[in-house]
């Protein structure tokens, strides 16, 4: 049996993978090339809307920490004004108020997780996953905890645990809890637990999610940001 690589982190710290999933990867790898046949159509409208609406790129694009903490560069649509400065909490999450000045004319309709379409490419390319952990910036790696890493064992996802279970309105600790259990317990089920409940949570909210998750969940407290939209 071949030894599994260790990957480096950028400031050095040795992250070892969890175990390969090569079926939950060569499903991915078809499926995104599926839905990126399937929905080019709307991909092609999303991004004249985007150029048509507002002045700068179609996309934006950021530098992550990927599997084994390695860096990757992350695609979105974008989805504010070019040159708006970014409001950051201490532990990285940006800020973004429900009318947020900074948003572009659809930039609030993107968000409804229409700018995160893109990121089907990442998929394709073995950066991210469809579920996964959210990703994190390389200049927070300072702050992380031996929680946190936890995260960077598997690839970041386009959703995951965290992220319907309110991941834009929770603290990073709580975030980085469910992350570091999503890692610990991930398997096939609750995969697709986590792909079928995504858009009750972007219709709906969070509270589904968290109902039939609970066995995935116990002893993990979701500390919420108070009165404020933020996503990481």
């Amino acid at each position: 049996m071949s030894k599994r690589r260790v990957y480096i982190s950028p400031l050095g710290r040795e992250i070892q993978p969890a175990p390969a999933r090569e079926l939950k990867r060569l499903l991915e790898c078809l499926a995104a090339l599926i839905a990126i046949i399937t929905i080019s159509p709307l991909l092609v409208v999303l991004a004249l809307m985007v150029k048509l609406t507002s002045r700068g790129p179609i996309f934006y694009t950021d530098t992550r920490l990927g599997l084994g903490g390695q860096p990757y560069r992350m695609v979105k649509f974008r989805s504010m004004k070019v040159g708006s400065p970014p409001i950051l909490t201490a532990d990285g999450k940006l800020i973004v108020t429900k009318k947020d000045p900074r948003l572009t004319p659809i930039g609030r309709f993107l968000r409804m997780g229409f700018d995160e379409l893109p990121q089907l490419f990442n998929v394709l390319a073995g950066h991210m996953s469809f579920v996964g952990p959210r990703s994190g910036r390389p200049q927070f790696e300072k702050d992380y905890t031996e929680v946190t890493y936890e995260r960077l064992r598997v690839r970041p996802g386009i959703t995951g645990l965290a992220s319907i279970l309110g991941g834009r309105h929770i603290s990073n600790e709580s975030l980085f809890q469910l992350d570091a259990r999503y890692v610990q317990r991930q398997d096939g089920f609750l995969d697709v637990l986590i792909i079928l409940l995504t858009p009750v949570y972007i219709i709906l909210g969070p509270r589904i999610p968290r109902l039939v998750l609970r066995p995935y969940i116990r002893g993990i407290e979701l500390k919420q940001l108070k009165g404020q939209s933020a996503e990481q």
